[in-house]
């Protein structure tokens, strides 16, 4: 009898030990913000729609709905070099090309490492993210 609790006991700590919670602290953000001006300002995209945008951490996460298909996928998270010290505000742009018209609509999680954004004596920068309802602040 004693068996059969120690075995039910063992399977439940098992059970609970394997289990994983993926947390942001977890997951690299693999690219950073690029600031460039004319980068900016040239820079198309083709279609998305945002899900979800937010800061964890030091990670922009954008969660994107697009179509995808026969190619591979190029993203670009980049800002331009007007921060405004008095307001600590900056403005991005989420860019997407996949350079193909085969089409199947996905949802798709992508982290940029917002370090490099960073002011010196400033502990927080607000976020304007273009087509992007609101503001994030980013503090740290």
């Amino acid at each position: 009898m004693k068996l059969n609790h120690f075995v039910c006991l063992l399977f439940i700590l098992i059970c609970f030990s394997s289990c994983k919670e993926e947390s942001i602290s977890s997951i690299t953000c693999p690219k950073s913000v690029l600031i460039d001006n004319s980068l900016f300002d040239a820079s198309s995209s083709d279609e998305f729609e945002y899900v979800d945008a937010q800061i964890e951490n030091n990670c922009l996460v954008l969660t994107i709905r697009y179509g995808v298909g026969c190619s591979e996928v190029q993203t670009q998270l980049v800002g331009k070099n007007t921060i405004s010290v008095e307001s600590s505000s900056l403005q991005l742009k989420f860019v997407l090309t996949d350079h193909d018209d085969c089409e199947k609509l996905i949802t798709e999680k992508f982290y940029f490492d917002l370090t490099p954004i960073q002011l010196k004596d400033k502990n927080r920068v607000s976020i304007k993210l273009e087509n992007w309802q609101q503001e994030l602040i980013y503090q740290y």
